[in-house]
């Protein structure tokens, strides 16, 4: 469903329950004076995962680094777990944000040293920040790179490491730029799956900026569209993805279930079930296949 509606005309709005990050008409500019968010709007709830997709320079990375305070809003308003984030306000360490490039991020003589760097800096004791640093290495089942060096890591060990730092941090929601992107399959599965464990496990609230469809269409409960700095669809998996001219406006491919099913469609199997996941088309398939044989 598309909310062009709402930003043509941008109003402020009440929080709601349970909304940890609440953005209204959030705009911003480069300093070259390059405009690279306008009239945004965005909402998180408790135990949800959202997924922000958009083309390279849509303005994801910019809007997922306002949603921790690291960038501050000049013109709109943002309130992460009910503090208004203004231009004095710090880094919200209880929203953590995992970085696109890991190197930026990973930096530390040992994987221990990294991981306890966020609590360390939060202001826990030695004992308690190397405590957290390791049980948060377990809980994503990174415990084997604990005295490794990370300059030495691969892409995926080193965005492992990049969550388990701000998971150390005890946070309530963990936000990822660009999570998969240039990884290999078992690292983006393996990384996909932690994330989604903090959700069910955890109940930590993630939000995913990605322009990986088929990431966003296994992992998300609820999706919004970038598109030139602005919010051009949001709603559920199976209303974006199967809205044509959203895709089409956001130079956004659709998931591979969603193509395939819709080549089926052609050749007269058409469904009332759309189907969103892979697993959701083989179902469907099983189901047809089933009712033909003999």
């Amino acid at each position: 469903m598309s909310n062009d509606k709402q930003l043509s005309a941008c109003e402020f709005r009440e929080l709601e329950e349970d909304e940890l990050i609440h953005v209204d008409c959030l705009e911003h500019v480069y300093p070259d004076g390059t405009s690279s968010l306008h009239n945004v709007c965005f909402s998180l709830f408790k135990g949800e995962i959202v997924v922000i997709c958009g083309a390279n320079g849509a303005g994801k990375s910019t809007l997922v680094e306002h949603l921790n305070g690291l960038v501050k809003p000049k013109v709109g308003r943002l309130v992460v777990l009910g503090q208004e984030v203004t231009q004095k306000t710090g880094v919200i360490t209880e929203v953590g944000l995992v970085f696109q490039d890991s190197d930026s991020q990973v930096f530390a003589p040992t994987v221990l040293d990294d991981v306890m760097f966020g609590p360390l800096n939060k202001g826990f004791t030695a004992d308690a920040a190397r405590l957290a640093a390791i049980s948060a290495l377990e809980r994503i089942g990174a415990a084997h790179l604990t005295n490794r060096i990370p300059y030495y890591l691969s892409r995926g060990e080193k965005r492992l490491v990049a969550i388990a730092g701000v998971l150390a941090m005890n946070p309530e929601v963990i936000v990822a730029d660009e999570p998969t992107s240039d990884l290999d399959p078992f690292h983006s599965r393996q990384i996909e799956s932690v994330l989604f464990e903090l959700k069910t496990d955890s109940r930590i609230s993630i939000v995913i900026a990605t322009h990986d469809m088929d990431l966003a269409a296994r992992i998300a409960d609820r999706i919004y569209v970038i598109a030139e700095g602005q919010v051009i669809a949001t709603g559920t998996p199976r209303d974006i993805f199967y809205n044509k001219s959203v895709l089409a406006r956001a130079n956004l491919n659709e998931p591979t279930a969603v193509r395939l099913y819709k080549r089926l469609c052609q050749g007269g199997s058409a469904s009332d079930f759309k189907p969103v996941k892979e697993h959701d088309l083989v179902k469907l398939l099983e189901g047809v296949i089933g009712k033909a044989e003999p």
